[in-house]
């Protein structure tokens, strides 16, 4: 009898990444600053930290250059119907300066590791408010968005036992330093064909 050689794929954790830790074709659009690189020397080490953790053991990181802090993610957008009005939505966004610093306030811990960020004035106030009154002409490919503003630095890709819970918790609590200040480079509305890798959609 010939042996059955058919690829098996390996199987999901979730949507997003395998139980080998490995991220999985999720394509989608979103808004978005990325980090501004060079970053701070207290990310680099906070992510060495966990690196080489037991956190690695449950959690796959994203590589530094995808880091970023998601301002509306986006829903159903077909680029031949949607383009005119994403294209007019990030020439405002242009117009004005969206670059910022915010503060990295802690560490958290569910299905995905995340710092919670804290966007600061005049940004928060007076250019994303008035954008995010803007993107109402998005709303049928705008998602309801109510997430805490976070960097997430992994995905959960494995359970964790009871006594890794404990192990993981412990290594959060031992990383004392925050807040730190990082910088984010202007909005743009992107394109992911996973979680590692954001682009551009007009340039």
């Amino acid at each position: 009898m010939k042996e059955d050689i058919t690829f098996q794929p390996v199987p999901l954790f979730n949507r997003k990444i395998d139980i080998n830790g490995n991220y999985v074709p999720f394509h989608g659009y979103t808004i978005m600053s990325h980090v501004e690189h060079p970053l701070p020397e207290q990310l680099v080490k906070l992510h060495e930290y966990l690196v080489r953790s037991k956190f690695s053991d449950y959690f796959s990181f994203l590589p530094k250059f995808s880091y970023h802090v998601t301002l509306n993610p986006l829903i159903n957008v077909e680029m031949k119907r949607d383009e005119a009005i994403l294209k007019e939505a990030q020439m405002n966004i242009d117009k004005l300066e969206t670059g910022t610093k915010c503060m990295v306030k802690q560490l958290t811990r569910k299905d995905k590791l995340q710092l919670e960020i804290e966007l600061i004035e005049p940004f928060l106030n007076t250019i994303l408010k008035p954008l995010q009154a803007q993107w109402t002409k998005l709303d049928t490919i705008l998602m309801k968005y109510e997430e805490k503003w976070h960097l997430t630095l992994a995905y959960q890709y494995r359970n964790i036992t009871d006594e890794a819970q404990v192990i993981l918790d412990e290594i959060i609590k031992n990383w004392t330093q925050f807040p730190f200040e990082i910088s984010l480079d202007p909005i743009t509305i992107c394109e992911h064909q996973d979680m590692t890798d954001y682009v551009a959609i007009f340039d």
